[in-house]
């Protein structure tokens, strides 16, 4: 590991161990210690749906089999906690739905969208899907309701390698054409690859990327796999075929003309919204099962038993269940990490934040950064090298990993 990496699994590890437990949280219980100001400025909201048709053996988040009465009663409950953050002050503005397969229910997603429309000025929403789950007409309801942002996850085009993985159900000729479609209609249309999985080679990857840069596509994000830090997996990461997939890629994206808006994320174009909503909001609220909120100093997250989910809703109750809250110094290694990964930190936007100068706060941290030739600077930004990209990932590698840790815990238990 390298030192960012070692250093965000240690941080983890203590994290994990010092959450609070709860058994749902009462309206007021979510306003204590929070300024109306925090309220009003905190525009991002997050939405999971947590159904898909067949469940990933990869997959960490929060799903389960997708059967048509649960998702229905699941909605109404979405609509509920939706209404009580509404109550308390909160105006969102930019949505981000993810899963699961948040379009697995189209007609409810639907509603949904039109429900979020009829109560919040709307800038942009963002959805998750499969190409399964999409056809022309979808794909032009969903741009009707101010969706500016469609992330396909195909993971791969390559069919062996679906079977591999677990996603034999993966018609390559129809993803193809559905991601055709969806460039063409929807505004900004990325589609998501996993890179180092056990069986994939450096052929297999390169001819997805070439596919999706021949036929176009306006956004290509790329995750390496993602165990949890404590699994076999995870220590047995072979570091120097993912470092080989990663440059792979960057050489890719470069000659493509490709522009890089996260260390993973590379767009045609500089406007194009990415899918890393951290980065850009450091407040933001997560609603329905396994949603994570961060809202100044204070670290949230919802059940992940739809059962319990719903239940808690019922009672009136935001379904919190773990609870901690954050030290400026924890908030601050959080800001550094993601606004690295993000290629770039105002030094006012921190001064904002924090009350204080960066280098006043996190000066051992940019000093290493500097001694390693990770990152440059002027009078207003600190840029991330493209040297330091590799590195950054590994560290959010390792974060990402740290909150499927969480994942598994808490769904494994039906907490």
């Amino acid at each position: 590991m390298n030192i960012i990496e070692n250093f965000v699994v240690g941080s983890g590890k203590k994290f994990l161990s010092s959450l609070n437990e709860r058994e749902g949280a009462p309206l007021d219980a979510m306003q204590k210690g929070i300024q109306d100001n925090d309220i009003k400025n905190t525009k991002m909201l997050y939405i999971h749906i947590p159904f898909c048709r067949s469940l990933c053996p990869f997959c960490s988040f929060n799903r389960y089999l997708f059967n048509k009465k649960s998702a229905e009663e699941y909605f109404k409950r979405l609509r509920k906690e939706l209404d009580m953050y509404i109550g308390l002050g909160y105006n969102f503005d930019t949505i981000y739905i993810g899963g699961g397969t948040p379009t697995i229910d189209f007609d409810e997603l639907n509603m949904l969208l039109e429900y979020l429309n009829d109560r919040l000025k709307i800038k942009s929403i963002s959805v998750e899907s499969t190409a399964r789950e999409l056809n022309e007409e979808k794909l032009v309801k969903l741009k009707s309701l101010k969706v500016k942002r469609l992330s396909i996850g195909a993971q791969t085009l390559d069919k062996k390698l679906s079977r591999d993985i677990g996603r034999g159900w993966q018609d390559y000729d129809s993803t193809i054409e559905t991601i055709k479609l969806a460039n063409d209609i929807i505004d900004t249309l990325s589609v998501d690859l996993i890179f180092n999985f056990n069986t994939q080679t450096l052929e297999q990857f390169e001819k997805d990327l070439d596919t999706l840069i021949n036929i176009k596509t306006k956004q290509i994000t790329n995750y390496p796999l993602l165990p949890s830090i404590y699994s076999e997996n995870f220590k047995n990461i072979n570091r120097e075929n993912e470092k080989r997939f990663y440059n792979l890629l960057l050489d890719k994206m470069e000659s493509a003309s490709y522009k890089p808006s996260t260390v993973w994320c590379f767009s045609k174009k500089n406007d194009m919204l990415s899918d890393e909503y951290i980065i850009e909001y450091d407040s933001y609220i997560g609603i329905g099962s396994s949603g994570i909120s961060l809202l100044k100093n204070h670290f949230y997250i919802n059940s992940f038993s739809v059962a319990k989910y719903n239940a808690l809703i019922d009672n009136g109750k935001i379904p919190v269940v773990r609870e901690k809250f954050l030290s400026q110094s924890e908030l601050a290694d959080y800001f550094l990490l993601n606004h690295l990964f993000g290629l770039r930190i105002s030094k006012e936007t921190f001064k904002n934040e924090f009350g204080a100068s960066i280098y006043k706060v996190l000066y051992k941290e940019l000093l290493t950064a500097k001694l390693l030739n990770i990152i440059k600077e002027d009078n207003k930004n600190i840029y991330l090298n493209k040297k330091g990209y590799y590195m950054v990932g590994s560290g959010m590698r390792a974060f990402l990993s740290i909150l499927n840790t969480l994942r598994e815990e808490l769904r494994s238990k039906q907490i």
